[in-house]
């Protein structure tokens, strides 16, 4: 269910591609680590990981960076061979590409101008960049001297509040998310594409949803499971 993301985190159709989804669904290693190995690897460029603040960058760089370079030989043999090419929070490769990690500060969203912007969960990050504008836009903005090669790229399971508990999608637009800040409010701007499965029977599409699953009445739970 990530391969259309991860194709749309290297379109030269748009300039953001958002992706809103639970926790644990492989988000941050699709369109994140992923993406930063595709650029090394197939198109090099200056690239830009904001995480959620100073501590959870420095990790993400310790561990998910770390081990993207460590075990993967065509990565590794790409790194920088220079003494300060290898830090924790900025790594250079061949061709005089960087990569580096921060948190959402004014700092590290102006000034600067990028091909490539990564921010990784999204909602945990703060509304407003010290009074300067949400970090989707900000980041945007470090990428538009690129053109169609720039892009911004957003991930994070919904953490705001809906502003309508009551919402449904108005006619003609069914995907459209509740009212809320955030990554749904970037995901509401976009295509607003949704997962759908295809069935095996009659082969239409249509959107996986607890309410069509059936049950069995007789049985246990495990022989239910998997009459469902």
């Amino acid at each position: 269910y990530m391969v259309e993301p991860m194709d749309m985190s290297a379109s030269r159709r748009f300039r953001g591609t958002v992706f809103a989804g639970p926790a644990r669904t492989g988000k941050t290693d699709a369109l994140i680590i992923n993406r930063i190995g595709q650029a090394i690897c197939c198109e090099p460029c200056d690239m830009r990981v904001i995480h959620m603040d100073r501590n959870a960058a420095r990790e993400f760089a310790l561990k998910k960076v770390g081990a993207l370079i460590n075990y993967t030989p065509s990565i590794k043999r790409r790194l920088g061979r220079g003494r300060f090419d290898n830090n924790i929070l900025d790594k250079r490769f061949q061709g005089g590409m960087t990569l580096d990690i921060g948190w959402p500060v004014v700092s590290k969203v102006s000034a600067s101008d990028l091909p490539l912007m990564l921010l990784t969960d999204y909602d945990r990050a703060p509304e407003d960049i010290e009074g300067e504008g949400n970090l989707f836009d900000l980041a945007l903005k470090r990428t538009e001297t690129f053109g169609s090669r720039g892009m911004a790229i957003a991930e994070s399971s919904p953490g705001r509040l809906i502003e309508d508990n009551d919402f449904l999608p108005p006619e003609g637009a069914p995907h459209m998310a509740p009212p809320a800040t955030g990554i749904l409010a970037l995901y509401n701007r976009g295509t607003r594409g949704r997962y759908y499965w295809t069935c095996p029977d009659c082969r239409e599409v249509f959107e996986p949803d607890y309410e069509l699953l059936h049950f069995p009445e007789d049985g246990s739970p495990k022989e239910r499971g998997l009459a469902a």
